[in-house]
């Protein structure tokens, strides 16, 4: 995995907009390693309007996230 340094890990970066591979529409905030696991501290937001959030933050590995 690259750097955390330059707000990107494997293929996703910040501030970009993701999909859980089961459901879910997120921003990534953020990413950390749990466990020896990668993940992504995301955001979920409203598919309809980008701009209205769920409260609070979920934590997804990263293999369980893709490219919106």
């Amino acid at each position: 995995f690259p750097s955390h340094d330059n707000g990107t890990m494997s293929n996703f970066s910040i501030n970009q907009i993701v999909k859980g591979k089961v459901a879910g529409l997120f921003i990534i905030l953020g990413f950390r390693t749990v466990a020896g696991e990668e993940v992504a501290d995301l955001k979920e937001m409203n598919p309809a309007n980008h701009n209205e959030f769920a409260p609070g933050e979920v934590t997804l590995p990263l293999d369980a996230i893709i490219a919106a």
